[in-house]
């Protein structure tokens, strides 16, 4: 079975508390006992056409690839701001 992409979107997210009134949402994140954000559930639940067990699929396979591409774009900011400061 092929992993699905994310569709490509420069759209906001809704705000986190309709985030966390959308059923399928919740289920999903706490599905994962909160290892994947609000966010990032919303997102995949949208790549995947509100399907829960494809947007869990895709949470698997691809969601921590996304998720190491923030934290090194995160580091580097932090590394950034420490430098000015000294």
């Amino acid at each position: 079975m092929q992993t699905q992409q994310p569709k490509a979107a420069a759209e906001t997210l809704p705000d986190v508390a309709d985030l966390r009134s959308n059923p399928l949402v919740i289920e999903l994140q706490e599905s994962f006992a909160g290892f994947f954000s609000y966010e990032e559930c919303f997102k995949s639940l949208k790549s995947c056409d509100n399907s829960v067990e494809e947007a869990a699929r895709w949470l698997i396979d691809e969601g921590e690839k996304d998720r190491g591409k923030k934290a090194l774009v995160s580091l580097r900011r932090v590394m950034i701001a420490e430098s000015e400061l000294h």
